[in-house]
This record gives structure tokens, C-alpha cells and sequence, in this order.
């Protein structure tokens, strides 16, 4: 702040020929100086700290809220669009900040100095020079409420576009196998150069902006030599020529310090837009919350559902359960069959507490899911889905996944054993640290379904769920996928509950659930079904001669003989 001033000193010292005022102001300008460079860098250490301290924050926290959402939320949103808000728009929404951290105190400092030392060097210059302010104050405002809308609308087309790219990305080999190249990148190009077109906009609105602002400031600077000129020609005492440089310094200083200030509320302007789709994910609360609820420690295995009804929150006038009613005693093994879109899946992802039904409510030994913590819920919970996710990690990584407790090599090679696993794993050169690829890729449908089941023998759970863990797999996958799931069975000390779509599969189950059009109309054994000589029996009735759940290699079929579930109510359905 007073290195402007000793600069006008210095000036008038040199014109006066004031040699040893020169000396000692000269001494006094560099030791200012270099406590200006100590301090600013400090400084810029400092906030740079903070800065990035305050962008890592932010993005963790996106993360957490993002990872806790109901399934609901990811039924409605887009993998690209959620990474592109983690990337592009917390860095969009943190980098204003990080720059104001840095210069907002000393922008400050300088505008309220400047304009202070410049009212004290000369008020009439001051009063010509702030005629200015005004008019760029309106022009900057209009257009800052302008620009936030038009980035809102680019940070969401480059949303879209990152959402489209991930979308290609994570399906190439579908994309390679229908030769969309071509067309997934005119989508991808579309999205960009909408984003690109706004972009454009946003330019030339800012470069007017900034042309008039300009001219506004030369034409007062203009104004400024020439009536301060004058007045120093005039009358030296009134205004002399150190003085006239001096307010100059000083009114550069200010203009400065503003025109820093305009800048970092435009690019917190411009940012907003970003900032809005971080916040709206950061103020966005799960109705499932992962840390309330009973914690779950001892599980028996009582099943219930009472009046179960659900639709997906993107479906809402599509119910898919209507008041289902089912008891699972501890250690039973329950298998739902019926036809798809019948609900059997659902049931699963309710179980699983990825969502709360609509109305009617489930339990687990007596107790509402909706008391339980979600978290110490699942800890108890072994599944096996139809397409198995893996992680780009080991194979030994993938099995431990979520155990949340220490174990042994004997344990880790003892679940891979029973599922089958344990040979094909150490066929591979770094046997157990041997990474599967992104979801997997390098291992086949039936490795990954081994690896899957050796992930809940290693668990130990008491709660299995199989939802149609064989039904995309070949017959020798099939054949040794299945060995160990009744292995897994056979094991016992958990409650089964199995979704599958071949007779054979179920017959052996305690208790069968035939779902149909979101109820569960028939339940009981495979011998009590029968009895009853509803749907279950007609499907057995239909197909008690072809319960062969292989192919043989001798009739060199290409399909199972209609021992699956859907074909057969399909047939029901037709007589």
C-alpha cells in the first residue's frame, strides 16, 4: 500500500535534486519491497493449502452423499452424468474459490487503500475518476445473472455427454459387435457442440462486457492525464507531477483490486451453475439413511412379508407387488418361481433392503426391516445375482469383498474349493492375485459366478439370496455353478431364499412360492403343490417326463428341453 506513494516521493526527490531524501527513500522503497514478496508468498502458500484441503472436502463429501443413495436414486440417474458432477463440476464449483482464498484479502485491502490514498492525493481527481463506476457496476451485474443461467446449461450438456461416453464405454463390446462406432460418436459430438454452442455465446456476451468496461476505464484514464496535466502546469503547489503520478499508481492500484474483485464474482457466478448440481447431490437425503437404525447382531432366519406392496419410483402407476404374504422359517429354503416380470426379483431387492415397500412391511425374526441399520443388515446377507459384479482388483480382493473381518489363506482357498473355483484360479500365472479386469472382463460368465458364490462361502452368511444365479451360463458352467450352490445349501445354518426358472432346480426346496402378476398365489412343497392342482402342478403335469436340466452330447440339442419355467406358463397361458 505504500510503495505508490514512495514511488511519487522518489519522482519529486530526482526532480528536487534532493540527493540524500533519494538515498533514504530509495532504502525504504526496496525494504518494502521485499516485505511485500516475503508476505505474498506466504500467503499464497497458505490459501493454496486451503484451497485444495477445501476441494478434496468437497469432493469426498459428493462422494459419500452420492454412495449412500437409495437404489431408487440410481433407477433415476445416469453413471455419467453422477462421475461428470464428481469430475468436471465440484472442480468447476472449487477453483473460484481456491483463487478468491488468494486474492480477496489483498484485493480488498487495495480497494479500500486506493481509494483512500487516493481521496487523500486528490479529491477532484478522485471525484473524476469514480464517474466510472457506476455504469460498469450495471453492465457487469446484467451479465453476470446472464452468464450463470446460459453455464447451468453447459455444465449439463457436458453431463450429458460424459453420461453417453460412459454409457459406450462400459457396453464397447456391443457397441464393436452392432458396429455403432460411428453413431455412438455423432451422439457424443451432438452433446459436445451443444455445450460448445452455449460456450460460444458465453464468450462474445463476456467480450462486449469486457470491451465496454475497458473503454470505459481508458477514457478516465484519458481524462485523468489530461485535467491532472493541467492543473500540475498550472499550479505546481496545487498538484505536482509526483503527486499526479503517485494518484495515478493509486487509482491503477484500485482500478485493479476492483476489476480482481468483478473477475472473481463472475467466475463465482459462472460456477454456480456447477455449484447447483454438487449441492442439489450434497442436500439430497436417502429415505433408507445407512447410519439410523437398530443395529443387527444375532440372526435366526424368520422370514415374513405381510401385505407387500411396491412400484418403482420411476413406474409409479405400475405396481409390481400387491399385497404379498410369505413365511420363511429359519433355515428353509424357499424358491420363488414364475414368470418374468412377476415381482420374484423385486422381492429380492426388498429383502435386501434396497428399497422399502410401498405398504405392508417385511421382518426378520420378528422385527420391521424398516428398524434395522441397513449397513449391520447386510453384513448378515449373502447374494448371488445373475450378473455377477466384480471389481477391478484381484481375484482374491473380489472374493474378500466386503467381509469385514480378518481370515486366513486356509479359509480364502477353502471357499473357492466348494465353489469350484480353486482350480481354474491357479491356472492362471499370478493365481489369486490375479486381476479380473473393469466388471470383470477377463473372466468368463461361469468363473465370475464361482467367484460370486466363493465371495458368500468365505461370508458365512445367515441369509442367502439366489437370484437366477445359472440361467445365463452354458451347461458346463451351469452344471458346476450349480454343484456349488447345493453345496452351499447343503451346508446349512442360513435361510435360503432362491429365484429360478427351472423346475429341477426347485423341486428340493422347502418351501415354493409361485409368483404370479405381483402375489404369491400358490405356496408350499413341491408334494403340497401338487396336491393342490394349481399352476405348479400343471407345470409339473406338462413336463414330468423332461425333467433333464443338461444337454446330452448324444441328441446335439442347441436348447434344454422346455424345462424352463417361462416357457411353460407361456404354453399354460396358450391352452
Amino acid at each position: 500500500m505504500l510503495l505508490p506513494n514512495y514511488q511519487g516521493i522518489i519522482l519529486d526527490d530526482v526532480i528536487n535534486k534532493n540527493a540524500a531524501g533519494f538515498k533514504k527513500d530509495i532504502m525504504i522503497y526496496l525494504g518494502l519491497s521485499f516485505a511485500v514478496g516475503l508476505f505474498g508468498g506466504i500467503r499464497n502458500l497458505c490459501f493454496n493449502i486451503v484451497g485444495r484441503k477445501m476441494g478434496n472436502a468437497v469432493r469426498v463429501k459428493l462422494y459419500r452423499s452420492i454412495i449412500v443413495q437409495d437404489m431408487a436414486f440410481f433407477d433415476g440417474s445416469n453413471t455419467g452424468d453422477l462421475t461428470s458432477r464428481l469430475s468436471q463440476n465440484t472442480t468447476a464449483m472449487i477453483a473460484p474459490a481456491q483463487t478468491m482464498l488468494s486474492t480477496l484479502l489483498s484485493s480488498l485491502i487495495a480497494l479500500i487503500g486506493g481509494l483512500v490514498m487516493c481521496l487523500y492525493t486528490s479529491w477532484q481527481l478522485s471525484v473524476l475518476a469514480f464517474t466510472t463506476i457506476g455504469p460498469i457496476i450495471i453492465i457487469v451485474r446484467l451479465y453476470a445473472k446472464w452468464s450463470k443461467r446460459i453455464n447451468r446449461q453447459i455444465w449439463a450438456a457436458l453431463g450429458d455427454a460424459n453420461a453417453l461416453a460412459t454409457e459406450a464405454l462400459n457396453n464397447i463390446r456391443t457397441v464393436r459387435a452392432f458396429s455403432c462406432e460411428i453413431e455412438e460418436y455423432k451422439k457424443y459430438k451432438e452433446a459436445c457442440d451443444e455445450s460448445l454452442n452455449k460456450g460460444i455465446k458465453d464468450a462474445w456476451a463476456g467480450a462486449g462486457t469486457y470491451a465496454f468496461t475497458e473503454y470505459m476505464e481508458l477514457s478516465i484514464s484519458v481524462l485523468l492525464l489530461w485535467y491532472g496535466g493541467s492543473v500540475a502546469m498550472e499550479d505546481n503547489k496545487v498538484l505536482t507531477i509526483g503527486k499526479l503520478i503517485t494518484f495515478q499508481l493509486y487509482w491503477n492500484m484500485l482500478r485493479n483490486s476492483y476489476s480482481t474483485l468483478v473477475e472473481n464474482v463472475n467466475a463465482f457466478t459462472k460456477a454456480g451453475g456447477a455449484a447447483q448440481r454438487v449441492m442439489s447431490l450434497l442436500d439430497n437425503l436417502p429415505d433408507i439413511n445407512p447410519d439410523e437404525g437398530e443395529q443387527v447382531k444375532d440372526v435366526k432366519g424368520l422370514i415374513e412379508l405381510k401385505d407387500v406392496e411396491y412400484f418403482y419410483q420411476m413406474r409409479p402407476d405400475h405396481k409390481v407387488l400387491k399385497g404379498v404374504n410369505l413365511a420363511i422359517q429359519p433355515g428353509q429354503v424357499c424358491a420363488l418361481v414364475g414368470k418374468s416380470g412377476g415381482g420374484k426379483s423385486t422381492l429380492i431387492h426388498l429383502l435386501m433392503r434396497f428399497y422399502d415397500p410401498k405398504a405392508g412391511g417385511l421382518y426378520l425374526d420378528g422385527k420391521d426391516y424398516r428398524q434395522l441399520n441397513p449397513l449391520s443388515l447386510r453384513q448378515h446377507i449373502g447374494i448371488v445375482a445373475q450378473d455377477t459384479q466384480l471389481f477391478n482388483m484381484t481375484i482374491e480382493e473380489n472374493i474378500a469383498y466386503g467381509l469385514g473381518r480378518d481370515y486366513t489363506k486356509e479359509e480364502l482357498y477353502g471357499a473357492a474349493k466348494l465353489a469350484n473355483a480353486h482350480e481354474f484360479i491357479l491356472e492362471f500365472d499370478e493365481g489369486y492375485e490375479t486381476r479380473v479386469g473393469e466388471r470383470g472382463t477377463r473372466l468368463s460368465g461361469g468363473q465370475k459366478q464361482r467367484i460370486a458364490l466363493a465371495r458368500v462361502f468365505l461370508r458365512k452368511p445367515k441369509l442367502l439370496f439366489l437370484d437366477e444365479a445359472t440361467s445365463a451360463l452354458d451347461s458346463e458352467s451351469e452344471a458346476l455353478v450349480q454343484e456349488a450352490i447345493d453345496n452351499l445349501i447343503a451346508r446349512g445354518g442360513c435361510t435360503v431364499v432362491l429365484v429360478a426358472h427351472r423346475l429341477s432346480t426347485v423341486i428340493n426346496a422347502d418351501t415354493i412360492g409361485v409368483v404370479h402378476q405381483g402375489r404369491i398365489v400358490e405356496q408350499g412343497t413341491h408334494d403340497e403343490l401338487l396336491k393342490q392342482k394349481g399352476i405348479y402342478a400343471q407345470l409339473v403335469k406338462h413336463q414330468v417326463a423332461r425333467m433333464a436340466n443338461t444337454i446330452e452330447e448324444a441328441n446335439n440339442s442347441a436348447k434344454k428341453p422346455n424345462d424352463l419355467i417361462d416357457t411353460l406358463i407361456e404354453q399354460l397361458n396358450v391352452q
